[in-house]
Order: structure tokens, then C-alpha cells, then sequence
């Protein structure tokens, strides 16, 4: 986010506890104007806590929210001029219309052109598929039905900001797919608006935003653009909440530039990272789709010896498990291919690229809570 970017909503040292529980620590995050801005973490993060704070459903115990430059901690959330859609809440649809009335509630009631309703209500129900559907009542609707007509009708509020937790999450597979596709375009040709958009799927988060905070166990541990973050994840949390990737535990024993040289247990690693001095303890991470697999004589750069411990086919990508002889599991990704696909129990190689790793600082024994989650 550049600093010429005026931030339209902004949130400075805000915390929140439940019962002497922290679930919000210090808080601070400015969200550009006319921005798609997703706020993604694990389960458990305080992401639902910090929507219903910027609502006003919820009261913050420090700090101040501020919604185009006005401070609004003491403004109800009704005077917030805020769209909002709330998974953990009811779709409050009213009975007694159909899906285009519930859709076309918020315009009507200000009066808006008739033609201009018909036409966004029409590109509402295309988007959230349901044009075929419009004059079914909410007794007859699916939870996924009634959750999409919520989404569209947050979106029909006429609101310059919307608040959307877990909107596609009660979606089937399918239907969340085509919506991410489609979201976004329609929150652009709305114009002059800004979504906050939390969501647990790193996926989702990729696919459908201009900038991401990542928020862990109520901290923001960085914010940018989906690919910075992917490209350039700034620790282990963020790398493995955003990325299938494998974590090796090593020291860096030489420098011999362009490459470090990491020992990991009795293998030698190249790494471009040059950024740790000699006697560092450090930890490699390597993405699953960036990780090859050959037969058991091959011989490579960043080698690494096991068996196959188990293969899943997915999506026309093959899922290899393989069992070093630490008994660390390696996980690769690779396209699949009939001709050179692997069984469980064969001995193989697998190996990466020096340029394809990412290399933090150990910290110590939490290593393995921070895998877990």
C-alpha cells in the first residue's frame, strides 16, 4: 500500500479481550479507499471480532476506528453507513418478499429509478446465480441460497463500505469458484466502494484481493498484495498459513556466493539467501509444487532420499507423501503424468531448485506449534 493512498477506513491500537482472553492485541491497519481488501487468518484468529468492531456490534476495550476520517467508536452501528454480511448471524431476508424483493429492498426504499434497480437487481441475481430464482420466497431456500441472496443484497445497500465475513463459505465447491470469479468484477462496476472481506481460505483471499492482512492469533503480521505476500512472506506463520510448503530445520555452515549453505541434519542445501552469517540456525521452507520427484539413482541439486509413503490424485495434480530416512514427511505437488507417476513403497529422489527457497530465522521450540496450525 503505497503511502499516497488515503486510507478510507482506519483502525489505530485496537484491542479486544473476552474474559481475560486476548483475542485482539493492538491492532492498527489503514484500508485504501475503493480497495477489495481481504482480512485472512486461521480459526481462532479474531477475524469475525474485528469486522464486528469496524460494525459497531461489537465495542473495542482501546483504541479508535475511524471511517472516512470520522471517529465512530460512539456511532451505533445503523449511522455507520456500512453494508455488512455476518456468517455466524442470521440472513434476517424478509419472509414475506421473494429473492428479488429482498435483493432490491435498500434502493427502493431510497427511492432510486426504477430502471436502474431492474438493471443492478439483474446483474445481482446473474452474479450470484440465482436469475432463475428470483421470485422464490426464503421458506423454499437453501442455507447456500440464503446466503447468496444476503451477499447480493449487502451488495444492493448502496453503501460506500461492505462488510462481508465468510460470504462464499456455505457455498458447494462450484458455486464458490464461480463467484470468486465474479465478485470482484461486480464490486468494480458498482464503483466508489470498499469491501473488507474475511475469509479463512487463502485461496479465496488470492483470488479476489487488491491488498491482504494476514492476522494470527489476534495480530496482523503483514499486509500487501496477494503476490507480495506469497513471493516474500515475512515468517514461518505467514509462509505456512499461505502455501503448502515443507520446513527443513538446518545451520548455515558456509557461504559460497551466489549460495549459502545450509547442513540439514546429513544434507548439504543451496540457498540463495545470503542474509544469514555462518552458525545460523535457520529453517528452509519449500513449496510442495516446487519440489521435483525422479527415481532413486538420480542425482541432483538439494537431493533428498526416501520412499513413497502415500500418493493422492488431485485435480489433475499427483500428491506425493514421501518418508525420509529421519522419518521427516516431504509433501510434493507435481502435474500428473501417467508415464512417470510413482507407487506407494518405491524409493525416490526428490530435489529443488537453490532460487525456489525461502529462509527464515529457527525460533526455537515453538517450531512445531507454529506447523501445526
Amino acid at each position: 500500500m503505497s503511502e499516497e493512498e488515503k486510507p478510507y477506513v482506519e483502525l489505530r491500537n485496537v484491542s479486544k479481550s473476552y474474559e481475560g482472553q486476548t483475542v485482539l492485541r493492538n491492532i492498527s491497519l489503514k484500508i485504501p479507499y475503493n480497495t477489495y481488501f481481504c482480512i485472512c487468518g486461521p480459526t481462532g484468529s479474531g477475524k469475525s471480532t474485528l469486522l464486528k468492531i469496524l460494525a459497531g456490534l461489537e465495542t473495542p476495550d482501546e483504541g479508535e476506528i475511524y471511517i472516512n476520517g470520522e471517529l465512530v467508536n460512539d456511532i451505533p452501528p445503523e449511522d455507520r453507513g456500512i453494508g455488512m454480511l455476518f456468517e455466524h448471524m442470521t440472513y434476517a431476508l424478509f419472509p414475506h418478499y421473494s429473492i428479488y424483493e429482498n435483493i432490491i429492498y435498500g434502493p427502493r426504499v431510497r427511492g432510486e429509478p426504477k430502471e436502474i434497480i431492474k438493471k443492478t437487481a439483474d446483474e445481482m441475481l446473474q452474479l450470484v446465480l440465482l436469475s432463475d430464482r428470483a421470485n422464490d420466497f426464503p421458506d423454499v431456500m437453501s442455507g447456500g441460497m440464503k446466503q447468496r441472496v444476503a451477499l447480493a443484497r449487502a451488495l444492493m445497500t448502496g453503501s460506500k463500505l461492505i462488510l462481508l465475513d465468510e460470504p462464499l463459505g456455505a457455498l458447494d465447491a462450484k458455486i464458490r469458484l464461480n463467484l470468486r470469479k465474479e465478485l470482484v468484477n461486480m464490486v468494480r462496476s458498482l464503483g466508489d466502494l470498499t469491501v473488507i472481506h474475511v475469509t479463512q481460505d487463502v485461496e479465496e483471499a488470492l483470488m479476489v484481493s487488491d491488498y491482504i492482512a494476514i492476522l494470527y492469533f489476534g495480530e496482523i503480521l503483514q499486509i500487501g498484495t496477494p503476490e507480495e505476500l506469497y513471493d516474500h512472506p515475512n515468517s514461518i506463520e505467514v509462509c505456512n498459513f499461505l502455501s503448502n510448503s515443507n520446513f527443513l530445520e538446518g545451520e548455515v555452515v558456509r557461504i559460497e556466493k551466489p549460495y549459502s549453505i545450509i547442513q540439514s541434519q546429513n544434507t548439504m542445501l543451496r540457498v540463495t539467501d545470503l542474509s544469514y552469517s555462518v552458525g545460523t540456525k535457520v529453517v528452509v521452507a519449500i513449496r510442495a509444487t516446487d519440489l521435483s520427484i525422479h527415481p532413486d539413482n538420480t542425482s541432483n541439486v538439494n537431493k533428498l532420499e526416501g520412499r513413497v509413503l502415500r500418493r493422492q490424485f488431485i485435480h489433475g495434480f499427483m500428491r506425493y507423501e514421501v518418508e525420509l530416512e529421519s522419518k521427516k514427511v516431504i509433501v510434493i505437488e507435481v502435474p500428473y503424468k501417467k508415464a512417470s507417476s510413482f507407487e506407494e513403497g518405491d524409493r525416490v529422489s526428490i530435489s529443488f531448485r537453490p532460487e525456489h527457497t525461502l529462509v527464515f530465522s529457527h525460533p526455537g521450540e515453538i517450531l512445531k506449534d507454529i506447523l501445526e496450525v
